[in-house]
Order: C-alpha cells, then sequence, then structure tokens
C-alpha cells in the first residue's frame, strides 16, 4: 500500500511539474 501511495505522489509531481512550467 505505501508503495502504491509513493507511486501515486510520484506521477502527480510528474503531471503538476509541467502544469506549473507552463503557468509561468
Amino acid at each position: 500500500a505505501s508503495a502504491d501511495l509513493a507511486t501515486e505522489r510520484v506521477v502527480v509531481g510528474v503531471c503538476d511539474e509541467p502544469m506549473l512550467v507552463k503557468k509561468e
């Protein structure tokens, strides 16, 4: 379960990163 949560966090971080760059 903890591994799944970690994976979700990584996926969210990867998805949010480009979005933040686009906002800038």
